[in-house]
């Protein structure tokens, strides 16, 4: 079972393989002395802590999905009214592929050991539960679009999930090539993808 539990000296060790990420370090060659150097600490004290290296990286990049997980939580709790939840989802998005951390999935995937693949399917369990947790955040959504006649109840809840997923998702694509970034007309994106997703659940 993935213990998702931690005391401060471990999450420094994680947000140094974060800020690691963010200087465009490659994970196939980082070493536990640059993980503990990030985080201040000497390199044995990781051993405390942690197994291996691969243990580090795969928990590391647990922990940073979960971290994100509550961000679009507290968005959809907090923000005031639909147009300013969805607002606020588009922003995290922003902020997050602007940031090189926002690729840490496909880094860590392509270092193929046998341990870090056992670590990350410990965490599995966790993303079921944050994609049940994600559904309902949607719905809590779509409850208040429709308080305010914005959006129509639907039978299917699948399709609204599927609806708000596919409208974060696209927006999110745009930020896909850094090339882009200078001349994108972000709010003109924003609004696309608020249209679609009003003209999908009118």
């Amino acid at each position: 079972m993935f213990d998702n539990n931690y005391g401060k000296r471990e999450i420094d060790i994680f947000n140094a393989v974060i800020k690691l990420m963010n200087e465009g370090v490659d994970l196939h060659s980082v070493k536990a002395a640059d993980i503990a150097e990030a985080a201040g600490i000497g390199k044995g004290t990781l051993y405390n802590y942690f197994k291996s290296k691969e243990e580090i990286l795969a928990k590391a990049i647990i922990y940073n999905i979960e971290i994100q997980f509550n961000e679009v939580f507290s968005i959809v709790n907090k923000a005031q009214g639909f147009k300013n939840k969805c607002y606020g989802l588009f922003k995290l998005i922003e902020e997050n592929s602007r940031n090189k951390n926002s690729n840490f999935i496909l880094a860590l995937s392509s270092i193929e050991t046998d341990k870090l693949r056992q670590y990350l399917e410990e965490g599995n369990q966790i993303f079921i539960k944050r994609k049940e947790e994600m559904s309902n955040a949607v719905r809590r959504l779509m409850e208040v679009g429709i308080d305010e006649g914005i959006v129509k109840a639907q039978e299917n809840r699948e399709y609204e999930y599927h609806v708000f997923i596919s409208a974060m998702l696209g927006y999110s694509n745009y930020f896909c090539s850094t090339s882009n970034l200078a001349t994108m007309d972000i709010e003109k994106i924003k609004e696309n993808a608020y249209t679609l997703i009003l003209k999908s659940l009118s």
